[in-house]
C-alpha cells in the first residue's frame, strides 16, 4: 500500500496554495501505480481540494489531516464525535494577526491553517506563540510547518492516526504481517505516520528537515522518479 502527503511531497510547494498545480507527469504516475496497488493520498487540505486537484486517480483520500475520508465508490464522511469550530478559532486569531502584513489564516472547518510563506522577514516563533496561546483556551493545538502553523483539536484526528485506522479497517489488525505499506511526506505532520510505520513499513521524508523516517529523497520531482521505477518493478 502506498500512503502520501500531497503539497510538498506530490507535488512543488507554492507560495499560497490555490497555485499548486500536478504534474501531469504525477497524474499519469498515479494512474498506473493505481492498477497495481493500493494507494491513498492524506493531506492537511480539505478533501474538496485534493479531490479537485488529483482526481480519481488513487483508492483513499484522507483531508484535513484525516478528519474527512473519501474513498471509491463510498460517500465522502467526516470522523465521528468531531464538530468543525473552525470559524470560532478564525475569529479569535483575527484579532490577533493584523500586525503581520502577509500571514494569511485559512479556515477549513475541522481544522486552520496560518500561512506565512508571503511574510518576508516574520518572526516565526513569535507567530507561534502567539498563535498558540490564542487558540489553547479554544481546546486547539499548533505545529510549526513549512512556513505554515496546522491548527487542529487537541489529542484529535492526525496523519499517524489515519495511516493506522486505514490499515487496520483495510488489513485487519495485524496489518503490518500482511501487508507492505510505504508513506512519503515532507512536513512535521507528516512524523505522525513515520512514527506508526516505524519497524513496520517504510518511510521517506521529502527535503530537508529534522525525521524519524528511514529514508529521504530531495524533492517531489526525485521522489517521482524513485516512484517510476518502482512502477516498473511491481
Amino acid at each position: 500500500m502506498l500512503l502520501f502527503d500531497l503539497d510538498g511531497t506530490l507535488v512543488p510547494l507554492a507560495t499560497r496554495p490555490e497555485q499548486v498545480r500536478v504534474p501531469v507527469a504525477t497524474r499519469c504516475l498515479l494512474q498506473k501505480l493505481c492498477r497495481k496497488a493500493r494507494i491513498a493520498v492524506i493531506s492537511g487540505r480539505r478533501l474538496s481540494e485534493v479531490k479537485a486537484l488529483i482526481g480519481d486517480n488513487v483508492d483513499w483520500i484522507y483531508g484535513n489531516h484525516g478528519f474527512e475520508m473519501w474513498a471509491r465508490n463510498e460517500k465522502g464522511t467526516p470522523v465521528a464525535g468531531v464538530r468543525p469550530r473552525g470559524t470560532v478559532v478564525a475569529r479569535a486569531l483575527d484579532a490577533q494577526l493584523g500586525g503581520f502584513p502577509g500571514v494569511d489564516v485559512e479556515n477549513k472547518g475541522w481544522t486552520l491553517a496560518v500561512h506565512f510563506r508571503r511574510a518576508h522577514g516574520v518572526d516565526e516563533l513569535r507567530l507561534y506563540e502567539l498563535v498558540r496561546k490564542a487558540v489553547k483556551p479554544l481546546a486547539m493545538e499548533v505545529s510549526l510547518g513549512k512556513k505554515v502553523l496546522d491548527i487542529k483539536p487537541v489529542a484529535s484526528m492526525n496523519k499517524g492516526r489515519a495511516v493506522g485506522a486505514l490499515l487496520a479497517r483495510h488489513a485487519g489488525r495485524q496489518w503490518h504481517e500482511k501487508v507492505a505499506a510505504l508513506y512519503a511526506g515532507d512536513d512535521t505532520t507528516d512524523e505522525d505516520a513515520f512514527a506508526v510505520l516505524s519497524g513496520r513499513g517504510i518511510g521517506i521524508k521529502v527535503g530537508m528537515g529534522s525525521t524519524t523516517a528511514s529514508y529521504r529523497t530531495r524533492s517531489p520531482a526525485t521522489l517521482r522518479g524513485w516512484l517510476e521505477r518502482l512502477e516498473g518493478w511491481i
